[in-house]
């Protein structure tokens, strides 16, 4: 299966669909604004009445890290194991 990187960014929401998100996630204005790099809950607040207008890629983040993403999902990440380095000895 291809990844289809078009579908990470998703349509600009409007305050109604970023408010019900972030409800249906449980957040605070406060966790929310944090989980997807805002300064402040009184940012967050600015998006959810329309004074400021949230970009896409905000908005793709956010609902990536609250598992609401229509097209993708966040897994844990596993290390790859640490490579094995082996000393020797310049032939002489």
């Amino acid at each position: 299966m291809t990844a289809n990187p078009d579908a990470l960014i998703v349509a600009v929401p409007s305050p109604v669909e970023i408010k019900a998100v972030r409800e249906r996630a449980g957040l605070s204005l406060k966790q929310a604004a944090a989980l997807a790099g805002s300064p402040n809950g009184r940012a967050w607040l600015r998006y959810e009445s329309a004074e400021r207008q949230m970009g896409a890629d905000r908005w793709a983040l956010f609902l990536l890290a609250t598992g609401q993403h229509p097209a993708y999902a966040l897994h844990a990440h596993r290390p790859m194991p640490s490579p094995v380095i082996v000393a020797s000895r310049a032939a002489s």
